[in-house]
């Protein structure tokens, strides 16, 4: 019975690994997220459509264009006349500045998403 527990245990130790266990696994694979990256590019309006005014809420439509990045967005304000009423003097071909968000892998570089958001008139 002795010899019996002995050998079990032995057995186990080496089946476990329990006096180094290293992962080939873990060691060689290493899990890479994705960041997030942004920046302050200048747009061009390609579109703008002004609606009438509910109350006293208006509504605006922009669309802008970045050539160097190739990316177009819509942006539909909806909003009290001083959050709007900024964009009123805009016309098509005017520029305007915008964020524009990355998501890449820093090691292979690869992006895996690109949008533009937070439509702003000066540059901060």
């Amino acid at each position: 019975m002795k010899k019996f527990f002995l050998l079990s245990v032995i057995a186990l130790l080496f089946l476990t690994g329990c006096c180094k266990y290293e992962s080939s696994y873990n060691s060689s694979y290493s899990y890479e997220r994705p960041h997030l990256y942004w920046k302050t590019i200048e747009c061009e309006i390609t579109d703008i459509t002004y609606y009438g005014s509910w109350c006293i809420y208006h509504h605006v439509d922009v669309t802008v264009y970045n050539e160097e990045y190739n990316i177009s967005e819509t942006f539909d304000l909806i909003g009290a006349e001083e959050q709007t009423f900024a964009y009123e003097g805009f016309e098509e071909g005017d520029y305007i500045f915008c964020t524009l968000y990355t998501q890449k892998y820093d090691n292979s570089g690869e992006i895996l998403n690109r949008w533009l958001d937070d439509l702003t008139i000066e540059n901060e």
